[in-house]
């Protein structure tokens, strides 16, 4: 939501704007971009109480995390380091990198290309990039702000989107078609209605040559895309579904599922840096995975105020909560079986990948309790990590997993992420 151009925009670990309430929980079903399976030997058994987490029972696969370097300029070497590279815990790893197609042209494109070939070489698997508006000439209003693309410039526009993905060289992975379309502002923008994303998308997105990624409405509205998903030709030339949560009920779509879609949420944000802010932070993120999205875009990187990093490269403490995710579940991860809820204000997500990974949120103004059961596959050689008031991916040490069993307590408004080998 807000503004693009000039507005304010893995390894092991070493020791060492409006705001969106998601909705209530559901546990995922079929997965998008993995099918869903068990198998395996008999399970451990669980009792009640605890979390039993099943290996095998494979759900959505994780793209990744990221945030976008919109309106940021160039990035520097101690900002770079500290949002993509994945060696120490002041590092975040993050996967994804969200970029501006800047609509002055290849003169305003380089700094762009420039962070995005940085951010890749130091691990970032995925850039995708999001124009504000097509070039004023091709407008409805002969603007930047406001106004439409006008019908008889679809196919410049499909051109101009191809020119910058040459233009970047590989740099970027996904091309957007929209920041945005359905809100009204006085920045850079476009309108977009169904229909227009219906006709461009059917008839001039493959002209692009790239993975294709719409409607990116700034509130989370399926209207924008239904129609796309139900036309054949346009949906085949669909890879991934952007969505931001402003003023969003959370939700799972299903539609984007049942056509085996990527679903990404690719902005959102929340301001404060208290241990509050942090805790809703933190269920969003999880929120989002419980319901089948595939990657998870931070807004501003290094833009105050709700940055993850300063300009200097320090982490914000929400980058410690980001990076709880981003370092440990890897691009190619998949979220595996466990109940969401474990207890009252106890929430628990697991993933499969190169390591096998249990997250585990307590919202609870005081410590809890809880153990963690295996049910199938395997979770050897555990170890912890923790963001809370007093906590900044606090290496917490080895955890002890008996007969695929462990019992630890979880910080009072704390994080907590396991980090194991395993197999399914």
């Amino acid at each position: 939501m807000p503004s693009g151009g000039a507005s304010p925009s893995g390894g092991a670990l070493s020791s060492g704007g409006a705001e969106a309430s998601g909705g209530a929980p559901t546990s995922g079903g079929a997965s998008s971009g993995g099918e869903t399976s068990s198998g395996g030997s008999a399970p451990i058994d669980c009792a009640a109480s605890d979390s039993c987490v099943d290996f095998t029972t494979v759900q959505q696969e994780i793209d990744g995390f990221g945030a976008a370097s919109v309106g940021n300029g160039l990035l520097s070497t101690a900002v770079l380091d500290a949002s993509f590279s994945n060696d120490t815990n002041q590092q975040m790893g993050l996967s994804v990198l969200r970029v501006e197609i800047v609509v002055g042209g290849e003169s305003d494109w380089e700094t762009e290309k420039s962070n995005a070939t940085n951010a890749k070489a130091r691990g970032v698997q995925t850039v995708m990039a999001t124009p504000w508006s097509p070039p004023a000439s091709m407008k409805t209003n002969g603007s930047t702000v406001s106004g439409e693309l006008r019908t008889d410039a679809y196919a410049d526009y499909a051109a101009y989107l191809k020119s910058f993905y040459d233009y970047m060289d590989g740099a970027v992975d996904i091309i957007s078609v929209q920041n945005e379309p359905n809100v009204r502002v006085d920045y850079i923008s476009t309108d977009w209605n169904a229909d227009q994303l219906l006709n461009f998308t059917r008839d001039y997105a493959q002209d692009i040559g790239a993975p294709f990624m719409m409607p990116e409405t700034f509130n989370f509205d399926t209207s924008y895309s239904d129609p796309t998903l139900n036309d054949p030709t346009a949906e085949s030339h669909v890879s991934y579904i952007g969505l931001h949560l402003y003023g969003a009920q959370m939700k799972t779509y299903s539609l984007a599922v049942e056509k085996n879609k990527k679903i990404w949420m690719t902005e959102y944000f929340y301001n404060g840096e208290d241990i509050g802010t942090l805790m809703q932070m933190a269920k969003n993120i999880m929120d989002c995975l419980d319901h089948e999205m595939n990657a998870y875009v931070w807004w501003f990187l290094a833009v105050p105020d709700c940055n993850l990093v300063t300009d200097s490269g320090a982490l914000q403490n929400k980058a410690y909560i980001m990076a709880q995710f981003s370092k440990f579940i890897r691009p190619g991860s998949h979220r595996v079986g466990v109940a969401f809820e474990a207890q009252s204000g106890v929430y628990v997500q697991a993933f499969d990948g190169p390591k096998h990974v249990i997250v585990a949120l307590n919202q609870n103004n005081s410590s809890k309790t809880q153990t963690f059961t295996i049910s199938r596959g395997t979770f050897a050689n555990a170890h912890q990590y923790t963001t809370s008031n007093s906590k900044k991916l606090s290496d917490d040490g080895a955890v002890d997993v008996t007969n695929g069993s462990f019992t630890v307590t979880l910080d009072a408004q704390s994080l907590t992420t396991f980090v194991a080998d395993g197999s399914g």
